[in-house]
């Protein structure tokens, strides 16, 4: 699709208007592409945009639609890490207002950094009197009645324009509307321009704070009536990194390490039909602590890694198993759980001493994942049988017979210890969730679902820690989104969808971050590659790309959320991406 630049053009005069004629060097450029399909979008004449309170005003000659328009805005060389941006185009004839608010990450001084931000219908205005001064967050972030989104908050729903009083200029940036402790990215409205001072009658004192961040609605215009101070920050507002507000790696620093064996020849990845030292690295994990990675191939290894927060070092401990395997550590740190074609075994961390293995396993193990409280270990092979093991007593395991080969397996974090909820994900195109009731030895099938109407394999399956949505990638290059519980077996939102060349990319490896906010996509072809990818989940937006050496099979987010693992598909690599 063929983007439109004149808006950047126009941009560059206006911020080197009175200046050297070029950019300073600490400076960073938001290039934010501007798109809307409302009816009248066509007429806007003019767009606002701001980001981190630096805010722009652009001519358009064509005005917005489906077509990109690429416009730039420099910011501070203070301006780093999460940053609100937000957009505001008024078409007048029909009196319509487009809006839309995103965030981005600005990673260091003097940056260049691409930002998509879809404007729509939307934009409230007032019906007079001016602003209320203490209009206070609400719980979810939301700026306060006088104030505009707080540096990475959603915007609020009461700073929209007054049509009583000129526009002020009290829709500053909040002060504390930065990342919170709990909550998501609020979704309401975009930076208002405050309608400030009134033209008449005594000075209002705007109104009573609102417990939501809705206006004051005392306070009569007057004279003397002083725009609002932005409102108080919420408490549970945060920016799209939620719980805890850790910003996941921005993909731009990363390392590739070799999983294979030293005394291995070089690899040769299927040149002429030539297949040497050509292991897939099938699974990759980071201890709780997130001092030790754990890489799992077809080469019958699982090498265990010391970690450090930024390097990898092979530590010199290496688990033989047989063939494909598969390798997560329990919750609890104390064991590493090892699946191949011999079945299940679990070892000691940090002694790494093996238990008797599992009993009771047929056909190959490819997928496993350990309960919540450490206490049971779920597992799926190829035989069709979803096996479930109590860690106390891990030789007579409950199982079942599936309907189908499955791909991929899932634990919701509902579960409990007397009740467990898995889901599955079978390479006929469908999936499956199962009650299993550990005390009773009893599987109940629940939900079963398409998520392929072609019957394309649906490969990888993952709750979100929050336990709200289950995502599943496929091989039609789709991760779809559905909610839970599953009351409706239809996905919800927006899929992400991912092709090369114009060819389904085949979806192998998610991995939710630890605040549910981000989603990690490994996809890729033998034809054309592929890549790593960072999603805002719900806004549907990449937070960052990376292209391996070899496409990924498998992606692990760190318990902190700020590293990624990913284990190739060729050659035994693995990457780390850090911030």
């Amino acid at each position: 699709m063929k983007r439109r630049r004149y808006a950047l053009a126009i941009l560059l005069v206006l911020s080197t208007a009175g200046g050297t004629g070029c950019k300073k060097q600490s400076e960073s450029l938001l290039v934010v592409s501007l798109t809307a399909s409302d009816a009248s979008a066509s007429l806007v004449s003019s767009v606002s945009v701001s980001v981190a309170g630096v805010e722009q005003t652009f001519a358009l000659g064509d005005g917005l639609s489906a077509t990109p328009v690429e416009v730039g805005v420099y910011v501070p060389s203070s301006t780093t890490g999460e940053v609100a941006v937000t957009a505001t185009a008024v078409e007048d004839r029909y009196d319509r207002c487009l809006a839309g608010a995103t965030t981005t990450y600005i990673p260091s001084d003097g940056a260049t950094v691409s930002v998509a931000l879809a404007l729509v219908a939307g934009c409230a205005t007032g019906t007079g009197g001016t602003t209320g001064t203490g209009g206070a967050a609400g719980a979810a972030g939301a700026a306060g009645a006088g104030g505009a989104a707080g540096a990475a908050g959603g915007a609020g729903t009461g700073g929209t324009k007054g049509t009583g009083g000129a526009p002020g200029t009290g829709g500053t940036t909040g002060t504390g509307g930065t990342t919170g402790t709990g909550g998501t990215k609020g979704t309401g409205g975009t930076t208002g321009t405050g309608g400030t001072t009134g033209t008449g009658g005594t000075p209002g004192t705007g109104g009573t704070p609102g417990t939501g961040g809705t206006p004051g609605t005392g306070g009569t215009p007057g004279t003397g009536g002083t725009k609002g101070t932005g409102g108080t920050p919420g408490t549970g507002g945060s920016s799209s990194g939620g719980a805890g507000g850790a910003i996941p790696p921005s993909l731009a620093n990363c390392t590739e390490y070799e999983h294979n064996d030293p005394a291995d020849p070089p690899c040769i990845d299927g040149i002429n039909n030539q297949f040497v030292s050509d292991y897939r690295i099938y699974s990759v994990a980071f201890s709780p602590d997130g001092t030790l990675f754990a890489s799992a191939g077809d080469d019958g290894r699982v090498k265990i890694w010391s970690f450090d927060g930024s390097t990898l070092r092979a530590s010199g401990n290496v688990i033989s198993t047989d063939g494909v395997t598969f390798a997560t550590f329990s919750p609890d740190g104390s064991l590493l759980i090892v699946g191949s074609q011999s079945g299940l075994v679990s070892y000691d961390v940090p002694a790494w001493t093996a238990h008797p293995p599992f009993g009771g396993t047929t056909g190959d193990i490819v997928g496993l994942a350990v309960t919540a409280d450490s206490k049971y270990v779920v597992s799926i092979s190829d035989a069709n049988v979803l096996y479930v093991h109590a860690l106390a007593n891990p030789a007579a395991p409950l199982e079942t017979t599936l309907p189908a080969n499955p791909r991929g397996v899932a634990i919701s974090p509902s579960s409990t210890t007397g009740d467990l909820t898995i889901a599955i994900a079978y390479a006929t195109g469908r999936a499956e969730t199962f009650d299993v009731q550990p005390s009773t030895a009893t599987f109940t099938p629940e939900d079963a679902f398409t998520v392929e109407l072609d019957g394309s394999s649906a490969n990888t399956i993952q709750y979100s820690p929050d336990g709200t949505l289950l995502a599943i990638g496929d091989a039609e290059g789709l991760v779809q989104f559905w909610s839970v519980p599953l009351d409706v077996l239809t996905p919800v939102g927006t899929p992400l969808k991912f092709t090369k060349n114009g060819v389904a990319s085949n979806v192998a490896g998610l991995s939710w971050s630890p605040s549910s906010a981000y989603l990690a996509v490994g996809d890729g072809t033998f034809d054309f590659g592929g890549n790593a990818a960072i999603w805002r989940v719900s806004a549907r937006s990449q937070f960052g790309m990376v292209v391996p050496t070899n496409f990924p099979q498998s992606v692990s987010f760190s318990p902190s959320g700020t590293v990624l693992g990913i284990g190739e598909v060729s050659c035994g690599l693995v990457m780390i991406c850090t911030n």
